[in-house]
C-alpha cells in the first residue's frame, strides 16, 4: 500500500516521489479522490530538520568537504568517467552511513513536547508498524497489483542492485581491481585510497580505446 496522504517540502527531488503517491492513489478511472499531497516548508517539522542538520554537520559535510578536495587538486573533472567512479567507490560506504542514521531515527525516543502540542510521542518504528498503541490508526491506502505492474513493465523507476553505476564501467572496475589486486574499501579511508588507485588505472584503458 502507500499514505492516504503524503506531505512534502517543495525540494526538485520530491516531484517524482509526489507523481508515484499520486498514481498510485488513482482509481480504475485515473480518478484520486481526497488530497493525496500536501505540500509545505519542511521547516514546520524542526525535529527532523534538527536531527538532518546535526547528520550534515557531522556526516555529510565530510564527504562534500572530500569531493571538493578531489576537484581542487584535479582529480575529479566531472565526466561520466568520474562521476561514475565515485559511484563504485563510495556509494556502498555512504549508503551504509544513512541506513545506520535512519535506524537511529526509527528506534530514539521522541519526548513529549513541553508545551503540549504534540499529539503523540514515542519510537517512530513502533508509531509508524503500531499507531493502535499510542490511539492512532493505520491510514495505509491499498494498492492494486497492476498499478505495480505498470510501474515495473514501463521502467519508471530504477530498483536497486549491487551495480552502483553504469554496468560497463562498474565490469571494467571489477576487472582491473582483480588485475591489480586492489581491496575494496569498507570505510571512508580505505575507498577514498581505492578511488586515487582505481582512477589513473581505469582512464589510462579508456584513453587506449579513444
Amino acid at each position: 500500500g502507500c499514505p492516504k496522504i503524503m506531505r512534502s517540502d517543495l525540494g526538485t527531488e520530491n516531484v517524482h516521489v509526489n507523481r508515484f503517491q499520486c498514481f498510485l492513489r488513482e482509481d480504475d478511472n485515473g480518478t484520486v479522490h481526497g488530497p493525496c499531497v500536501l505540500q509545505g516548508r519542511s521547516t514546520a517539522n524542526q525535529r527532523i530538520e534538527s536531527w538532518w542538520g546535526n547528520y550534515r554537520r557531522q556526516n555529510a559535510e565530510y564527504w562534500r568537504d572530500l569531493f571538493q578536495e578531489f576537484q581542487s587538486a584535479g582529480e575529479f573533472n566531472g565526466d561520466m568517467v568520474d562521476k561514475g567512479l565515485i559511484q563504485f567507490c563510495f556509494l556502498d560506504v555512504i549508503q551504509e552511513e544513512l541506513d545506520t542514521v535512519v535506524r537511529m531515527w526509527n528506534t530514539h525516543r521522541i519526548r513529549p513536547s513541553g508545551n503540549g502540542r504534540d499529539l503523540y510521542h514515542g519510537k517512530p518504528f513502533l508509531m509508524y508498524h503500531a499507531p493502535e498503541l499510542y490511539q492512532a490508526r493505520d491510514y495505509l491506502h491499498p494498492v492494486d497489483y497492476e498499478r505495480l505492474d505498470i510501474i515495473l513493465e514501463e521502467d519508471i523507476c530504477l530498483w536497486k542492485t549491487d551495480i552502483t553505476c553504469d554496468s560497463d564501467l562498474y565490469e571494467l572496475c571489477v576487472l582491473t581491481m582483480e588485475e591489480h589486486n586492489l581491496e575494496p574499501g569498507h570505510n571512508a579511508i580505505e575507498v577514498t585510497r581505492l578511488y586515487r588507485q582505481l582512477r589513473p588505472l581505469i582512464r589510462a584503458q579508456l584513453s587506449e580505446t579513444d
